[in-house]
């Protein structure tokens, strides 16, 4: 494969929303993972990493669809839009709701577990959607979630 089958040389353009959404997912899965933990008092320093991860799974994102746009078809550029969102407004919805919790950790961490699972369930909608060459919209949305929850 020629680096003109790559994005930035480094990512095959195939891969790509694969790729983007396995670290989205696997952030997601881990912060759910990580708040349970919470929520029993067992706490570990990973969080940092598992942001890592979700913070470079949005870059790609962002990258993919506002840097590289012209090189995906119209159904990779749909879901690299898609999880830009689902990221951008489960981020704006954590940091809102997750601050008026700040006076009570068991509530924060209780929410932040409950925020994390609509996102981690998004991001797997859209990951069977684009595994089974469906777009999402605002018009099926309700039908996807389903599907994914049947993992058709």
């Amino acid at each position: 494969m020629s680096d003109a089958d790559k994005i930035m040389g480094l990512v095959p353009k195939d891969k790509y929303v694969l790729y983007t959404y396995y670290l989205l997912l696997g952030s997601a899965v881990a912060g759910i993972v990580l708040n349970v933990l919470g929520i029993i008092g067992v706490y570990l320093p990973l969080g940092a990493l598992i942001g890592l991860v979700g913070l470079v799974g949005l870059i790609m994102g962002l990258v993919g669809y506002f840097g590289f746009k012209d090189q995906f078809n119209a159904l990779d550029q749909a879901h690299l839009l898609y999880l830009v969102i689902i990221f951008a407004v489960f981020f704006v919805v954590g940091l809102v709701v997750g601050g008026s919790f700040y006076s009570s950790m068991g509530a924060l961490m209780l929410v932040s577990f409950l925020i994390n699972l609509g996102q981690a369930l998004m991001l797997f909608t859209g990951y069977n959607s684009w595994k089974h060459g469906r777009a999402i919209t605002k018009d099926n949305i309700k039908s996807e979630v389903q599907l994914a929850l049947k993992r058709a």
